[in-house]
């Protein structure tokens, strides 16, 4: 028995050798050894790509026994004649994936792999057709500043990271239209407006952004109102003349409501009395303003005037007769001569 260690030698090999006297050649044979035949790997199968990005994506395929290596082909056609650079029947080793990268956004490829030893390489493996993503893109939308009704158009100024065109929604378009990127204020309150951006054939649909406005109504003063002085009559009530407003846009229409009445802050007699106010707007358009009351307003209250009253006021009547009435007229709410009397008092 003759035992061989021939490096390289694979199953199913065969060996000539001679038998020979020194010098002289004898005779030829021919050893079988027996194994397993090694022949051309069969094609290995392609697999679904995964790990796809807007770049690339990793190849996969099955392992094939009796394999020293696989050759991988990209291409963008499902002929493979438009082959990507760099993937072109490359040798990738003993492996089972391939990351392959660099690749264009939003495009079909296809990929197949062969099998190799060294007796040969396998005919091509089924082909596997995949598209890489749609590159990602985000929107910037800063907070909008509080408005005033009445203020101007502006333009919104939210930016896509792709650099495409953004538009906007309104969610209430009573309160705030928009047309193209200018939003135009309608009337105050509260709204929310949403920048969008839908991508195109390179790049995917933007998460949507989302900002409020708040748009506080229009402040109005009261011009020219004057607290009126007058009699004392036991009431708070005074009397204010002159108040108008001024601000109010052209074609709003708006009233002052309650604009010739205030309370004084005592029903006594005094001078420089505080007097309040508690005007109001009403019309139409009256929501979309707010009133600032006019303050520092002072009138005074001064005495009445009674009016002495008597049947025979002459001195000899009021001698004769201990128990002679005097009476008074004007008094209010009820009051009589104890009043007078403690006033003295």
């Amino acid at each position: 028995t003759v035992s061989f260690n021939l490096p390289g030698l694979e199953p199913v090999q065969y060996l000539r050798y001679y038998i020979s006297t020194k010098d002289t050649r004898a005779s030829i044979a021919e050893l079988l050894f027996f194994g397993y035949e090694l022949l051309t790997p069969s094609a290995p199968v392609a697999e679904s790509a995964t790990n796809i990005t807007s770049s690339g994506f990793t190849a996969n395929w099955g392992e094939r026994n009796r394999t020293e290596g696989y050759r991988i082909t990209v291409a963008r056609d499902i002929d493979f004649f438009d082959r990507v650079n760099g993937y072109n029947n490359i040798d990738v080793g003993n492996v089972t994936s391939l990351d392959v990268t660099g690749l264009d956004p939003a495009t079909t490829y296809f990929y197949r792999a062969r099998a190799y030893n060294i007796v040969g390489t396998s005919i091509a493996s089924n082909v596997i057709e995949t598209s890489t993503l749609k590159i990602a893109q985000d929107i910037s939308f800063v907070p909008l500043d509080d408005k005033v009704y009445g203020d101007a158009a502006f333009d919104l100024s939210a930016t896509a990271s792709s650099g495409l065109p953004v538009s906007y929604l309104s969610s209430a378009d009573t309160v705030a239209s928009i047309s193209g990127s200018t939003l135009t204020i309608l009337r105050a309150g509260s709204v929310s407006i949403t920048a969008i951006q839908n991508g195109d054939a390179m790049y995917d649909t933007a998460a949507p952004v989302v900002q409020d406005l708040l748009i506080t109504p229009l402040e109005l003063m009261v011009n020219g109102a004057v607290a009126e002085n007058k009699e004392y009559d036991g009431s708070t009530d005074a009397l204010i003349s002159g108040a108008a407003i001024s601000g109010v846009l052209p074609s709003d229409e708006v009233i002052l409501v309650d604009a010739d009445m205030g309370q004084f802050a005592q029903a006594d007699v005094g001078t420089a009395l505080e007097v309040a106010v508690a005007m109001s707007l009403s019309g139409a358009d009256s929501a979309n303003y707010s009133l600032v009351q006019p303050g520092g307003l002072t009138a005074d209250i001064t005495q009445k005037e009674l009016t002495l009253t008597a049947a025979d006021a002459s001195r000899e009547a009021c001698e004769a007769n201990p128990d002679f009435m005097i009476d008074y007229e004007g008094f209010v709410d009820g009051e009589d001569e104890s009043v007078l009397t403690e006033a003295a008092e």
